[in-house]
C-alpha cells in the first residue's frame, strides 16, 4: 500500500518523497508495545521509498527522484528525542 502511494506521488510529478516513517519512533510505537520493531519499520519504509524513486528515475534518468533521510520529529517538537 505504501509503495503504491509513493508511486502515485511520483506519477503526479513529485521528484522528492518522504519515507512515511514519522511515527517510527520508540515513543510512538510504545503505545502498541512495538518498540523492538522501530528499526525494522524505518528500514523497510526507507527501502520502499528508495525502490519507488529508483523505479521512476530509471523511466526518465534526466529527472532523478530522491527520498532524503529524516531522523525524528521536526526540530523544536516536544517529541524531538531521536530513537
Amino acid at each position: 500500500m505504501i509503495a503504491g502511494i509513493h508511486r502515485e506521488y511520483l506519477e503526479a510529478g513529485s521528484d522528492i518523497i518522504e519515507t512515511n516513517t514519522f511515527s517510527g519512533t520508540a515513543i510512538a510505537q510504545g503505545d502498541y508495545a512495538l518498540e523492538p520493531l522501530v528499526y525494522e519499520l524505518n528500514l523497510e519504509g526507507a527501502k520502499l521509498a528508495r525502490a519507488a524513486c529508483d523505479e521512476y528515475t530509471a523511466k526518465d534518468p534526466s529527472r532523478p527522484r530522491s527520498s532524503p533521510a529524516r531522523w525524528g520529529p521536526p526540530i523544536g517538537s516536544s517529541r524531538s528525542r531521536q530513537t
